[in-house]
């Protein structure tokens, strides 16, 4: 699997229950249809549990917004290797999302939980990667 990096600037996401199972772990935007999206606190909850359920997806801290907000990123990788340095050298590719950056901009922050999900629970979808 070709370690996927995504470094997300979390400014609204998805709120859930600890240890839950992926298939549980469920978005504002996928609860209404489409019709809402999640603050930032709702969202780091749910890239937490999200990263406690899976073991191809960890989330680190690594800095403040202007706002005094901290900053996240999110590593998935099929074979757990989290460190992004060790990458090159494994002949590894990086994507990297940065979203949420602007207020008001919630689709791309909905649409990386639900590709994390279907990345995590399905390995058809991880084998595709390849």
């Amino acid at each position: 699997m070709r370690l996927i990096l995504a470094s997300l600037l979390i400014f609204s996401f998805f709120a859930c229950q600890k240890n839950k199972s992926l298939e549980l772990i469920s978005s504002s935007f996928e609860r209404s249809k489409g019709d809402s999206a999640t603050n930032y606190e709702e969202g780091i909850e749910i890239f937490k549990s999200l990263a406690k359920s899976s073991p191809h997806i960890e989330i680190s801290r690594f800095g403040y917004a202007d706002n005094g907000m901290p900053l996240h990123y999110i590593i998935f990788s099929e074979d757990q290797n989290f460190n992004p340095f060790n990458a090159e050298e494994k002949n590894k590719n990086i994507v990297l999302i940065n979203n949420a950056i602007h207020a008001g901009e919630p689709d791309g922050t909905d649409a990386c939980i639900l590709l994390l999900k279907n990345l995590a629970t399905q390995k058809n979808l991880r084998d595709s990667l390849k």
